[in-house]
């Protein structure tokens, strides 16, 4: 049963749990799925950590350690790529693109003055975007 929309469905949780990391020890007290609801509920809706919603049965702030942990292990990172694969093996595309394009765009000028340089590329002479 989904209590907000940002929560994890059967199928999705099926797909990510195995990137979360076991514990070397003891097993954990904690629910790991309603760890990551919880992660995306704030995430999703921008709240600070000390307002999540009482319907998560934990502290905030474990929720907030797990992020970090998360974070610094590069769970999020790893889970991603392995999602992207996924969506692009259904969309009967290779696994990783062959071919990037990247785009940019050249401020001319700044309201605020500051420092300038010089695009070689368009031959324009370009502000920073900083002021001084």
């Amino acid at each position: 049963m989904q209590r907000f929309e940002t929560d994890l469905t059967d199928a999705q949780w099926t797909i990510i749990e195995p990137f979360i990391p076991q514990t070397r020890t003891k097993p954990r007290s904690i629910d790991m799925r309603e760890v990551v609801n919880a992660i995306l509920y704030v995430l999703k809706t921008g709240i600070q950590w000390r307002f999540l919603p009482k319907q998560f049965p934990f502290h905030y702030t474990s929720v907030n350690k797990y992020l970090r942990n998360f974070q610094a292990l590069g769970v999020w990172d790893k889970m991603l790529q392995a999602l992207v694969k996924k969506a692009r093996r259904k969309a009967k595309r290779k696994t990783y693109p062959t071919m990037g394009i990247i785009d940019s765009q050249t401020v001319s000028h700044s309201n605020a003055g500051g420092i300038y340089g010089f695009d070689a590329h368009k031959k324009k002479r370009v502000s920073s975007g900083t002021s001084s």
